[in-house]
């Protein structure tokens, strides 16, 4: 089995969407989706994912250039 970049990419969006709307609560100031602290967790998923994604995006245009 090979995973690639595309593949990874591909599950980074999925985990993007998955906890949009925790992300978005918070950012609209709402009361927490769940009560027992997992919402920042789901929003850590989120950002971690986010984060990672642009540096892959990031580090492609750089490979092109070379």
């Amino acid at each position: 089995m090979t995973i690639t970049i595309n593949d990874i990419k591909d599950w980074l969006e999925g985990e993007m969407f998955t906890y949009e709307d925790y992300v978005k609560a918070r950012e609209n100031g709402d009361e927490p989706l769940h009560d027992d602290g997992t919402d920042d967790i789901n929003c850590g998923r989120h950002k971690c994912a986010e984060q990672l994604l642009m540096y892959i995006n990031r580090k492609e245009k750089e490979w092109k250039h070379m």
